[in-house]
């Protein structure tokens, strides 16, 4: 328990609900699909993000996806499945995709 306590504290209170309910989102979506959320798979943290970007999040959700199921992992005792080698590389394509969106979003701006 005071483990627990003391991670918890170690970030400021909204880093901690951020990194909370970022967590509960990612529970919901994994329970709904009849896995458990801790501890996470790495195949089904690439099958979240994947998801995420379907939906049209943009790089903050994702990596507070990222940070949160890291928190919620670590506070626990377990791995972090996020730094999973299998991870890595759908985090960096995001990565890409999302910074080639923005550049053009921005290109696009400054024409209009």
């Amino acid at each position: 328990m005071c483990r627990l306590l003391l991670v918890l504290g170690s970030s400021s209170d909204n880093t901690t609900k951020s990194y909370f309910y970022a967590f509960r989102r990612w529970e919901q979506y994994i329970t709904e699909l009849g896995f458990a959320a801790l501890p996470a798979q790495p195949n089904h943290i690439a099958l979240y993000f994947n998801h995420m970007l379907d939906q049209g999040s943009t790089l903050h959700p994702i990596d507070n996806a990222k940070y949160g199921t890291k928190w919620a992992h670590d506070i626990n005792g377990l791995t972090d499945p996020t730094e999973n080698s299998f991870v890595y590389p759908y985090r960096k394509l995001q990565n890409v995709l999302l910074s080639k969106l923005l550049l053009k979003k921005n290109r696009l701006l400054l024409i209009c």
